[in-house]
């Protein structure tokens, strides 16, 4: 092969490099690019954001479906939505491809102590500690390694602690040792040192909270007392009014009924007035029907005759009979004013009478509603004696929830920021 040859074929080889080292340079500046707006969109938790950030990782995954930065920098926008299922399916993603990455390892460890997947995290956990170098680093490189095993040692006692009841014992005591026989020294006194923290907090945590809802309980036993007895009184006071209420209304009746008897006897003395009357009218009515009759004989007797002298004799008893007439006509027309007036005064003690009852009903009004008020008083202490005295306040139920919680003792073990900042500065 001819030197001429040669030298074309180096030429064709460096520009193949450098083209070939130029695409991915070009690759690497759009990743990034898109990346950085992923960020950007991501960092906000409007729905709105949360969704045009599921587009953009979309888009990238589909341009770099290889490159593992892809789902940890969505698994970081994941975890800033606190949106932790998703954030935990991302981060197994990223291990599958890269499982010695520290910062998707203690997430993942993380967040299945979070989603209480204990079993799960018994088994992350040693595969964490085994990531770890096995001497101690020099200076402030040592630093993160120790925090990985405070970590550990936080999630230990947590499991030991708040989450006791939750694990099987022995499970947990060998996943202890395992973690433990990867440990330096002084990586495990930082192990042991946050282990027993953790205990001690949720010790004190739980006492806290049981002297809180043994005050709440004592309070709660004090306000029952003082209710009942503010009720006791309060029904001692209302029966007192109800029986003076019922002693004047006593006296009250006896004077109403006093009254009444008085309005009744008038009534019967009225009404005897009135059939005495209605006797007298009747004989008087028939006085006049006699009358009346004569008077209309005489005049069709006179219309009848021829005798001038006869006619005028008929008509001269007609008007003498007329004469005597007006006398049983004024005795009835005063009758009948006295009968009137009798009416009339029976309608006043009828009004009176019902005066007296409307004022009677008004009278014992108070009465009934003070009979009401001590009837609600006693079913009021009837349902205070039964209602059950509990320390469980919002306040105890709360302190409670953070005493079990994981946020409590192990937040986490991630600064979003800083692994944000760090993985778009891992681009050339």
């Amino acid at each position: 092969m001819s030197r001429l040859l040669w030298v074309c074929l180096g030429v064709a080889a460096v520009f193949l490099l450098w083209l070939g080292t130029s695409r991915a340079q070009a690759d690497g500046n759009d990743l990034k690019d898109g990346l950085e707006r992923l960020f950007e969109t991501g960092w906000s938790r409007s729905v709105k954001a949360r969704a045009e950030a599921q587009q953009q990782y979309e888009q990238l995954l589909n341009q770099w479906p290889k490159d593992v930065r892809v789902p940890f920098a969505y698994a970081l926008v994941q975890l800033r939505q606190l949106r932790y299922p998703d954030a935990a399916k991302l981060v197994d993603k990223v291990l599958q491809t890269d499982p010695k990455n520290l910062a998707a390892r203690k997430a993942k460890v993380w967040l299945a102590m979070l989603t209480k997947e204990y079993d799960a995290a018994l088994s992350e956990m040693p595969r964490l500690a085994e990531l770890l170098p096995a001497d101690d680093s020099p200076g402030d490189a040592e630093t993160p390694f120790r925090e990985i095993a405070g970590l550990l040692g936080r999630l230990i006692g947590f499991l030991e602690g708040p989450a006791k009841d939750s694990v099987d014992g022995a499970r947990l005591a060998d996943c202890r040792q395992r973690i433990v026989s990867k440990l330096s020294s002084t990586r495990r006194t930082a192990f042991d040192q946050a282990r027993r923290s953790v205990v001690e907090q949720y010790a004190g945590a739980a006492e806290e909270a049981d002297q809180t809802g043994a005050a709440a309980q004592d309070a709660a036993t004090k306000r029952k007392e003082k209710m009942l007895q503010d009720l006791d009184h309060k029904a001692e006071d209302t029966a007192a009014q109800a029986a003076a209420e019922e002693k004047r209304l006593e006296e009250l009746k006896n004077k109403f009924d006093y009254e009444l008897e008085k309005i009744v006897a008038e009534e019967r003395s009225v009404l005897e007035q009135g059939r005495q009357i209605e006797v007298q009218a009747v004989g008087y009515r028939q006085e006049l029907q006699v009358l009346d009759g004569r008077i209309a004989q005489l005049l069709s007797l006179a219309d009848q005759t021829d005798d001038q002298n006869e006619k005028q004799h008929l008509y001269n008893d007609a008007t003498i009979l007329r004469a005597r007439r007006q006398r049983p006509l004024a005795v009835l027309a005063d009758l009948d004013r006295r009968y009137a007036a009798l009416n009339a005064q029976r309608a006043g003690l009828v009004q009176r009478r019902q005066e007296i009852q409307v004022r009677y009903q008004q009278e014992s009004g108070r009465a009934d509603q003070l009979r009401g008020s001590l009837d609600r008083i006693r079913k009021d202490k009837g349902k205070v004696q039964n209602q059950s005295v509990s320390g469980n306040t919002p306040q105890v139920r709360d302190q409670k929830k953070r005493s079990v919680s994981l946020t409590t003792y192990v937040p986490l073990p991630l600064s979003l920021d800083a692994e944000r900042d760090k993985l778009l500065e891992s681009f050339p």
